[in-house]
C-alpha cells in the first residue's frame, strides 16, 4: 500500500491521471492561485484527496508570507537586477548606487527626499538632493587633487576626508582644474589667517599694540609704580609656619642632607642632530649646540677634532633632532659585552665610529679610554664608564713645539724650563769645525792616484791575484750572475703508494697549485708522474692536465701516456713557458713517456698566464675496474 502523494500544480492542468497498482490512503495536492481547474482521473481505490490553495504565487504578498507560503530560497541569494531595489513604506529604498566609480556602483540607501549614502570601492560617498557630493570619508590614502571635478559629482564645498582623518574641501569644481584645500588646519603664521579685524587693517595684536612699559617699585605706595597685594617675604625660618608632617622639623636643614648615599651616574642631556638615529652605547663627542644643548656625533681615534672631545657614551638611543641622556661617569648598563671579558680595559676605536675595542690602539691611532667592562653578558652587559683622553705631545704642559722639521729632537732647555724641538747638526752636538767636503770631491795625490790603480782591475782574475777588481767589473760579474739565476726556485713533490682501481672513470690523484707569479714568463717547468702498473690484460692512460679552476672541466690536456703491460711508467715532460704560452712535445702523443728522446716530433701549446693561479692535475684512467695502477711520483721543478 502507498500511504502519501504529494503534487504541486502552479498553471492549470486539465486533467491529473493517478494511476497505482496499490491503495493509496493520502493525495495531497498544492494549487498556485492561477491555477483556475484541476480534473483527477483516479484509477485505484484512493482513502482521501486534500486539495491546498497556494496563495503565495502572486497578489501583495509580503517577502516573509511568500517564503512561508512555499516560495522560499533554499538557501539561494535573492538577486535584484540593476533597476531593481527594495522599496519602503516610508518610500526609503536600497538599491545599487546611481554613480559608477568603477566598481559597478556599488550599494545605495536613498532616503524619501532623494538624498543617497552609497558605499562603493571602500569609500562612503554622501549626496545632496541634486546628485552632487557632500562628503567622501574613508579615502584611503588618496589626497584629492584637480581631475576630483563636477564630472565626478564632487561640488565646491565638498569634503574629502582620508583614513588618517585630513579632510580637504573643494573651492572649485571646474572640470579638469579643480582645486581642493587642507580643511581646518590650525594656522603657523599670521598670513594663514582671514584679515577680518573691524578696522580692516590692523585685525591682528602686534607689539604697538602693547602699551609702554612701566618700571614697578617695590616700595612705592601710589602711581603706576605701585604694585598691588605684595606678599609678604619670609627672610628666616620662624616668619613660616610650621607645618611639616612631623611638626617639628618642617625645613630642610643641612642636618636632613644624607652623608652616606652618593650619585652612582653621572649623566647629561644632549642632542642628535647627526641625521640618523644614535643608538644606546655609542661613544660620541660633542661636535657643537643648539640652544642650550650640547650636539653629539660618533667619536673616532682617528684624528684629534673626533677623539680629543670624547664626551661619554649613549644611556638610550636618540633619533635624529632629538633628546637623549648621555653616561659621563659611572655605571652603563643593558649592553651586549659578551665578547669581551669581565675587566677589560676599552678604548674609542681608531677604525668603526662610535665604537670600542679591548685592544690598546698605537699612533697614529689616537688614544683614549673609554672604561672597563664590569659584566660580559649578551643583553645585560655593563661598562663603567670613564672617558680619559690620551694627550698629543704639544699638549703636555712643559713641552713647547714649534716649526716642527724633520731630523729634529726633543731637547731640554733648562732656561725656559721647557722641553723643545731643535734640529740636531755638527754646531749642535759640538762638532762645528768639521769639513763637509764631500768625498767626490775631497784631493788625492797623484801618487795616491797611481798606487791605487795598481791594485785595481776591470776584469776579474780567475785564481790568486794581489790585484782587486774594481767596481765596474763587480757589478758586471753580478749582472752576469743575476742573469743566470733569475727565476724564484719552486718545486712540487709529493709520493704515494695508493692503489688506484675499482672505477675506469678518468680520476685525479693529485694536483699541484701554482701560485700567481711562481714562474717567469721566460722559464722552463718540468714535470714527472710516474705510475706502476698490475699486470692485466688491457691498458692504463696517464694524463698531465692544466686549468685556471680547480676542476677537471675545461681542463687541457698538456701530457699523456698510455701502458698496457705490467710496468713502472713515468710521464716526463719539460714545458718552455713565452709570454703566456705554455709549449710542449704534441699533447695528443700517448707513445713517448720522455720529451727529451722524442725531439723530432711536433709540439703544441696552450695559454699559461704566469701572474694567475693555476692547477696542474695528474689523472690515471684504467681500461677495466679490475685493473690496479699505483702512482708513486709527483714531481714540478723549474
Amino acid at each position: 500500500m502507498c500511504e502519501e502523494i504529494n503534487i504541486n500544480i502552479n498553471e492549470t492542468n486539465e486533467i491529473i491521471n493517478i494511476v497505482s497498482t496499490e491503495i493509496v490512503e493520502v493525495i495531497d495536492v498544492n494549487v498556485g492561485e492561477t491555477v483556475e481547474e484541476v480534473t483527477f482521473n483516479i484509477t485505484e481505490e484512493i482513502i482521501q484527496v486534500n486539495i491546498n490553495k497556494v496563495t503565495g504565487g502572486g497578489g501583495e504578498q509580503t517577502l516573509a508570507e511568500t517564503l512561508v507560503l512555499g516560495n522560499n530560497t533554499g538557501g539561494t541569494d535573492i538577486l535584484l537586477n540593476n533597476d531593481d531595489a527594495i522599496q519602503l513604506e516610508n518610500n526609503s529604498s536600497i538599491k545599487k548606487g546611481t554613480y559608477d566609480y568603477g566598481q559597478g556602483g556599488g550599494v545605495s540607501r536613498i532616503c524619501g527626499v532623494d538624498y543617497e549614502d552609497m558605499w562603493q570601492g571602500g569609500i562612503r560617498h554622501v549626496f545632496d538632493s541634486n546628485g552632487y557630493i557632500r562628503n567622501s570619508t574613508n579615502g584611503f590614502n588618496s589626497v584629492p587633487n584637480f581631475s576630483f571635478d563636477a564630472s565626478l559629482r564632487f561640488k565646491v564645498g565638498s569634503f574629502w576626508t582620508l583614513d588618517d582623518g585630513t579632510t580637504y574641501i573643494c573651492t572649485d569644481a571646474t572640470i579638469g582644474a579643480a582645486v581642493w584645500e587642507l580643511y581646518n588646519v590650525i594656522p603657523t603664521n599670521t598670513s594663514d589667517l582671514t584679515n577680518d579685524g573691524e578696522d580692516g587693517v590692523n585685525p591682528f595684536i602686534t607689539a604697538d599694540d602693547v602699551p609702554s612699559q612701566v618700571n614697578s617699585d617695590w616700595n612705592a605706595t601710589s602711581g603706576v609704580e605701585e604694585i598691588l597685594n605684595k606678599p609678604t617675604i619670609p627672610t628666616q625660618t620662624s616668619d613660616l609656619t610650621n607645618n611639616g608632617a612631623d611638626g617639628t622639623n618642617p625645613f630642610i636643614t643641612a642636618l636632613d642632607i644624607p652623608t652616606t648615599g652618593q650619585a652612582s651616574t653621572l649623566v647629561r642631556e644632549v642632542k642628535n642632530m647627526t641625521g640618523a638615529t644614535l643608538t644606546k652605547g655609542t661613544v660620541v663627542y660633542i661636535s657643537g649646540a643648539n640652544g642650550n644643548k650640547a650636539l653629539v656625533s660618533k667619536a673616532l681615534a682617528t684624528t684629534d677634532e673626533l677623539s680629543s672631545r670624547t664626551f661619554g657614551l649613549l644611556q638610550s638611543n636618540i633619533l635624529n633632532n632629538g633628546l637623549g641622556y648621555c653616561v659621563i661617569i659611572g655605571d652603563l648598563s643593558g649592553l651586549n659585552t659578551s665578547s669581551f671579558a669581565e675587566g677589560a680595559q676599552l678604548y674609542l676605536s681608531g677604525t668603526v665610529a662610535g665604537t670600542y675595542t679591548d685592544t690598546k690602539v698605537l699612533a697614529p691611532t689616537h688614544l683614549v679610554y673609554v672604561g672597563k667592562v664590569t659584566r660580559s653578558h649578551p643583553t645585560q652587559g655593563q661598562i663603567e664608564v670613564g672617558i680619559q683622553n690620551g694627550y698629543e705631545l704639544a699638549e703636555i704642559h712643559d713641552v713647547a713645539l714649534s716649526s716642527e722639521a724633520n731630523n729634529q729632537a726633543l731637547v731640554y732647555e733648562s732656561s725656559s724650563d721647557l722641553w723643545k724641538n731643535k734640529t740636531i747638526d755638527k754646531t749642535f752636538v759640538g762638532l762645528g769645525n768639521v769639513d763637509n767636503t764631500s768625498d767626490a770631491n775631497k784631493p788625492v795625490s797623484s801618487a795616491q792616484t797611481t798606487a791605487i790603480n795598481a791594485k785595481v782591475s776591470d776584469a776579474i782574475v780567475n785564481g790568486v791575484t794581489t790585484i782587486a777588481p774594481s767596481q765596474n767589473a763587480v757589478f758586471d760579474a753580478l749582472a752576469l750572475k743575476q742573469n743566470t739565476l733569475s727565476y724564484t726556485p719552486y718545486k712540487f713533490i709529493e709520493t704515494r703508494i695508493t692503489a688506484h682501481t675499482g672505477t675506469v672513470a678518468e680520476t685525479i690523484v693529485a694536483t699541484a697549485t701554482i701560485a700567481g707569479g711562481t714562474f717567469n714568463s721566460t722559464d722552463v717547468m718540468k714535470v714527472m708522474f710516474g705510475a706502476n702498473k698490475a699486470a692485466t690484460a688491457v691498458g692504463s692512460t696517464m694524463r698531465l692536465r692544466i686549468n685556471t679552476s680547480n676542476t677537471l672541466t675545461g681542463s687541457v690536456i698538456v701530457g699523456v701516456v698510455f701502458s698496457t703491460v705490467a710496468s713502472v711508467t713515468i710521464l716526463k715532460r719539460n714545458f718552455m713557458l713565452n709570454n703566456g704560452t705554455l709549449n710542449g712535445l704534441n699533447f695528443t702523443l700517448n707513445n713517448t713517456p720522455n720529451d727529451e728522446a722524442n725531439v723530432l716530433n711536433t709540439y703544441s701549446s696552450t695559454s699559461f698566464n704566469t701572474a694567475n693561479t693555476l692547477y696542474l692535475f695528474f689523472t690515471l684512467q684504467l681500461g677495466n675496474v679490475v685493473d690496479s695502477v699505483t702512482p708513486n711520483l709527483f714531481n714540478i721543478t723549474n
